[in-house]
């Protein structure tokens, strides 16, 4: 028995999120199925982030255990030819059986505003838009407010959690213009995991700082659960962009 990490890229918009769903599409079921093809075996995947619905992965880690002889390569590229096209196997590698793609350090997400005041055709899928002014400055103050390891079940779905507490390292805030010349702003979140639709609600509660709807204490207080939870932003602009061990 060997076990393989794979690293996948995905247009997220037609899936149900990553992880497997009973009659509806997943990225997870989709790859299984592919693995199925190519190796003649019932194989069962376990990814490092479930991945919201309608939302993306630059590089989502993926592991499987097989009997298959095919190397590493020979895997990705069987892969890649039987894939939905909104898929793509970017690395496959052979690791340790102990390897579990779940204990990663740090996970890295992107949030995409689209900030101007005409949507782009190219970014439809791919980011939020969002025409209003937006001070950045007041967003990255408030920001700083939930850097650090917190109990972040006031910004998440809800439910009761286990174990709610959660460590955002960083978090980068940047105007930058598209490869259309679209206004963007791009929100950088580093931590070692996050609750389900965690960073879409932090980006509620940041977008209000940012129009100046709300003062730059409203995430100190969402946390401490002095102020209501904003609103949940839209999981086309989410996209996982880097996992590290």
């Amino acid at each position: 028995m060997r076990r393989i990490k794979l690293t996948l890229s995905y247009d997220g918009t037609d899936y149900y999120g990553f992880q497997r769903q009973k009659d509806k599409p997943s990225v997870q079921g989709r790859l299984e199925e592919a693995l199925l093809k190519i190796t003649k075996e019932e194989v069962q995947t376990n990814g490092a982030s479930r991945i919201d619905r309608g939302a993306h992965a630059e590089a989502q880690v993926v592991t499987f255990s097989t009997d298959s002889k095919m190397t590493p390569e020979e895997i990705r590229m069987a892969l890649n030819s039987v894939l939905p096209k909104d898929i793509v196997v970017l690395e496959a590698t052979e690791v340790s059986l102990d390897f579990n793609p779940r204990h990663a350090k740090e996970r890295v997400y992107r949030y995409t505003i689209l900030n101007q005041e005409k949507k782009s055709v190219f970014l439809r899928r791919y980011s939020y838009f969002y025409p209003y002014s937006l001070n950045i400055r007041k967003m990255q103050e408030a920001s700083r407010f939930i850097i650090g390891r917190h109990d972040f079940s006031p910004f998440s779905a809800q439910g009761a959690w286990r174990n709610p507490y959660r460590e955002i390292k960083e978090i980068k805030i940047k105007r930058r213009l598209g490869e259309h010349k679209e206004r963007l702003i791009l929100f950088d979140i580093t931590g070692d995991s996050f609750l389900p639709k965690m960073i879409r609600t932090i980006m509620g509660g940041i977008l209000e700082v940012g129009r100046l709807k709300k003062d730059v204490l409203y995430l100190k207080e969402i946390l401490s659960k002095r102020a209501e939870k904003p609103f949940i932003v839209p999981a086309l602009g989410l996209s996982l962009s880097e996992v590290r061990y």
